[in-house]
């Protein structure tokens, strides 16, 4: 028979390992993901879970890039490795300028996150030939990450066991059961009539 002091203290454990349990199967979804399915014109989802609750949705181009940077020369490489555009690379302040080899138009971004010194690495944000906005996100494992939203919402998400609560103000809430496949995000909306696949955006 297990004394009180000792049943007390068997309760206490077991509950700290389900609180820590829930903290991180919530932690694991903590990133910026992307679909990993788009339309023909290269049109998806993002969303973006941190770590207070915050959730940031949007829709628009996502392109995939892998990159070379030597000396001041920018390679940007298609998923199916073939080389895409060579860029001529300067720094003025925050501001990176693109100069396309092929074309010598220049296109100008400002760093929005990322080291302050003269670096590639980060997210620079700038208007996109199309007129819209764009962000580029190069990354030390060599991916590039282009992205230009037509909308983002923000609101604010909870997982309550394996549900996964997205609340978005003027919409009704979004209830999707979620796991993961490998590097894979799956979610399926929780009456089973939606089913949607992200990948993490890798970050090192």
């Amino acid at each position: 028979m297990i004394k009180k002091p000792a049943a007390i203290f068997l309760l206490i454990t077991l509950l700290a390992m389900i609180s820590s349990c829930t903290k991180d199967t919530q932690d694991s979804i903590i990133g910026e993901w992307i679909s990993a399915s788009r339309t023909k014109g290269g049109l998806g989802t993002s969303k973006s879970y941190q770590s207070d609750g915050t959730l940031i949705v949007a829709f628009g181009a996502l392109v995939d890039f892998s990159y070379k940077l030597e000396e001041n020369i920018l390679s940007l490489y298609g998923t199916d490795g073939n080389l895409v555009a060579k860029k001529q690379v300067s720094y003025i302040g925050d501001d990176i300028i693109l100069k396309n080899i092929a074309t010598n138009k220049e296109e100008r971004l400002t760093r929005t996150a990322g080291a302050s010194d003269e670096t590639i690495l980060g997210k620079w944000k700038g208007v996109h030939y199309t007129g819209g906005k764009q962000v580029l996100h190069f990354t030390a494992s060599g991916n590039c990450y282009l992205s230009v939203p037509f909308m983002s919402a923000i609101g604010h998400y909870q997982i309550n066991n394996h549900i996964l609560i997205e609340k978005i103000k003027g919409k009704e809430p979004s209830e999707w059961k979620w796991r993961f496949e490998g590097r894979n995000l799956i979610l399926e909306k929780h009456d089973g009539s939606k089913t949607e696949t992200y990948v993490m955006k890798s970050n090192a």
